[in-house]
């Protein structure tokens, strides 16, 4: 006995993931089971959700059936895909990223590299917008053949956190809310007052210029310069170098200037020791050991109970109170006490021309070795970045330069002297035009001062006297 043959029936098949869906008509169906609305039968017990999308197409399947093409397979349904959401992202604005920052120094129009400038840091203005920040999003979920939910990946919110110096604005801008620094570190972007260095001002960082106040936690070397508009504070060393500051200078290791280093100080200075240095200071110095060898000129007093001048010359305009003045080993040391005399003042215009004239000099020969025509060569870079670098010193050394402009040649004196432990032989002290020089030493406690015409002094709780009457000490006009 034969078997009867199996009826052929249509098909649905939904793959695993149940993205698609496909009708499978074999040959030999009846009109009925290739009906349209048998097919959409088929499908809903497969648990397909139908579209109208899907309707349509099966109805178009049905008719190219029945008008004899066979067999059929084919897909028509597909699942909607979800849209995954988007990660939240900043928009830099030209020079802010922190990640893209490039601190190389850059050659001039003569091809010269000056490694001491470089950017390391970068400085932001109050109210400047540094980025625009794009929101993360949700995403739309999509739907599988059967009508499952396809959850959509929500996009990553921004990966760091807005410090409150730092402002959204309605057309969402990053602002700044105040002049410093922008650092981005652990997550966090903010805007520092303080640009604060981690290590040492050298060749990885360059020459500082900063409109705000500054930290460096450790030395500054040679030739290098720091600038600010307010307070430096230097944890290290300060080499031969040059620190310009409109606020005050906080400096307790000191200064090593080494004939080379120069100080620019609109405020107070505290500073460890000072040696072989050149500058001036708007305001007092705490000086905590001793100043060698340097010149200064200070705007108001000079102080340091443990604190020592040896050599060179100080100008102070206001009181000093000082350990000891000169040395043992019987240093020339000089310190001008008050306005200076008229012919000081001649000769620190003749200083001055002389350092204007040295820096012309100097400009004449960087400007042949500029010249197009000039041939390039290694010593001719070489020699451009020396002239680079003496002009700067020249032009710091003219600077720091006292002028005395604003005080008046005849103006009383009104300071005093105070050294509590010794001046020594060959200090010479110039008061109102007065000099006094020590042939031997003087014990202290001792206060000078001036009193009408006469310089007077004070051993520990005696009777004031002329100090003209005291052995060894000379008082005469400045010459």
């Amino acid at each position: 006995m034969t078997e009867r043959a199996n009826t052929p029936v249509p098909s649905v098949i939904v793959c695993a993931e149940r993205l698609s869906a496909r009708i499978v008509l074999p040959v030999g169906l009846d009109a009925e089971a290739a009906s349209e609305l048998s097919l959409r039968a088929v499908a809903k017990e497969r648990g397909v959700h139908l579209t109208a999308e899907a309707v349509t197409l099966l109805a178009e399947i049905a008719e190219r059936y029945a008008n004899g093409e066979s067999p059929i397979d084919q897909e028509f349904l597909r699942a909607t895909l979800p849209v995954n959401g988007v990660d939240a992202w900043i928009e830099w604005m030209d020079g802010f990223n922190p990640s893209e920052m490039n601190d190389s120094p850059e050659a001039d129009q003569s091809g010269t590299i000056d490694y001491y400038n470089r950017q390391s840091f970068i400085r932001v203005s109050k109210n400047e917008p540094i980025a625009t920040l794009h929101a993360h999003t949700e995403g739309e979920d999509g739907l599988d053949v059967c009508g499952g939910t396809l959850t959509a990946t929500a996009g990553k919110r921004l990966g760091m956190t807005i410090d409150k110096s730092l402002v959204l604005s309605d057309d969402r801008q990053l602002v700044a809310q105040i002049d410093g620094v922008l650092k981005l570190c652990k997550g966090k972007l903010r805007v520092e007052p303080v640009l604060e260095i981690a290590g040492a001002v050298d060749f990885s960082t360059g020459n500082i210029d900063f409109d705000g106040d500054v930290m460096i936690r450790e030395d500054i070397r040679d030739h290098f310069r720091v600038r600010a508009t307010k307070d430096v504070t230097i944890e290290g060393l300060i080499d031969a170098s040059h620190i310009t500051c409109g606020g005050n200078l906080y400096a307790r290791r000191g200064v090593a200037g080494r004939d080379e280093g120069t100080l620019d100080i609109g405020g107070d200075a505290e500073i460890g020791y000072i040696e072989q240095a050149r500058g001036k200071i708007e305001g007092s110095l705490s000086i905590l050991r001793e100043i060698m060898h340097s010149t200064l000129e200070i705007g108001k007093d000079l102080t340091g109970d443990a604190g020592r001048v040896i050599g060179g010359s100080l100008h102070v305009l206001g009181d000093v109170r000082l350990a000891e003045i000169g040395s043992r080993g019987d240093t020339p040391t000089k310190l001008i006490l008050g306005p200076k005399s008229e012919l000081t003042d001649e000769g620190e215009a003749a200083a001055n021309t002389h350092v204007l004239n040295e820096i012309e000099k100097m400009r004449n020969e960087l400007r042949v070795l500029q010249d197009p025509t000039t041939p390039r060569s290694a010593v001719n870079a070489e020699r451009m970045t020396e002239l680079e670098f003496e002009i700067a010193e020249a032009e710091a050394e003219l600077q720091a330069l006292p002028t005395n402009v604003e005080t008046p040649v005849d103006a009383e004196c009104t300071s005093t002297i105070e050294v509590l432990r010794m001046i020594h032989a060959r200090v010479t002290l110039e008061i109102s035009g007065r000099t006094i020089v020590f042939g031997h030493e003087l014990k202290g406690p001792v206060k000078i001062w001036l009193e009408g015409d006469t310089v007077m002094h004070q051993l520990g709780n005696a009777e004031p006297a002329p100090l003209r009457g005291t052995a060894g000490v000379q008082d005469r006009l400045a010459a």
